[in-house]
């Protein structure tokens, strides 16, 4: 079985970014104001993209997460906002309530499982991954997340196997699926959202959801880079 590539799913990506970019403001090349606006919002989802690959990084590290799982979680972060850019190539706007009203989806988590039905397989060539990934990027902006299913990133024999062993076959599948879909969820409050107001906005209220234990609560207020 071909083993998950990051670096060719980033690749991938990138090409994928790199068209919406260029379509975008070609289409509007003589609004400089509108072009210039959308050129910037597409280098904020970059960056802010990359800053959610790091910081799901250090978090498997300190779950010493296998690699594979490693892997798998830099991908599903990769995407988890691959919506947005088809949302600032149509609307040059982030604004989430232009999906609904435009589009009649209810918001970019779900627009970019749309986007990963064309480029997912691409991206992984094992088709019993290829769906949790959409399933997670389409749910991380949902609020009614069961909590509880964070523990299971706790459970060292679960983290330390392949992740095909996980998501094929495997009874934990559900709540590990789950789980991934909080983390981006809440990796996305402490390291993307906060950027749009300064570094410090929402970061002294927002912690990670209660339901971790407490050692991975210990192990994760060491990761500077969240600034928890």
């Amino acid at each position: 079985m071909e083993k998950l590539d990051y670096v060719k799913a980033q690749i991938i990506v990138s090409n994928y970014i790199d068209n919406m970019r260029e379509s975008s403001i070609k289409a509007i090349q003589f609004n400089y104001e509108c072009a210039n606006k959308r050129f910037e919002l597409f280098k904020y989802l970059k960056d802010s993209t990359d800053a959610l690959v790091h910081a799901s990084e250090d978090v498997m590290t300190m779950l010493n997460a296998s690699d594979s799982i490693k892997e798998f979680t830099k991908i599903v972060m990769l995407n988890a906002n691959i919506g947005r850019y088809r949302q600032v190539k149509l609307y040059g706007s982030l604004d989430d309530s232009i999906l609904a009203s435009e589009l009649g989806i209810n918001n970019h988590g779900e627009l970019g499982d749309l986007v990963l039905s064309d480029l997912i397989g691409k991206e992984v060539p094992n088709p019993y991954l290829q769906m949790p990934i959409r399933r997670i990027v389409r749910n991380h902006v949902n609020k009614e997340l069961d909590e509880s299913s964070l523990g299971i990133l706790s459970n060292s024999s679960i983290m330390s196997g392949d992740i095909s062993s996980i998501l094929i076959g495997n009874p934990e599948q559900a709540r590990f699926i789950d789980a991934m879909t909080l983390l981006v969820r809440d990796l996305e409050n402490l390291e993307v959202y906060p950027r749009s107001f300064g570094d410090n906005h929402g970061r002294n209220s927002f912690k990670l959801s209660n339901s971790f234990n407490v050692k991975y609560n210990e192990d994760l207020a060491k990761v500077k880079s969240l600034h928890l």
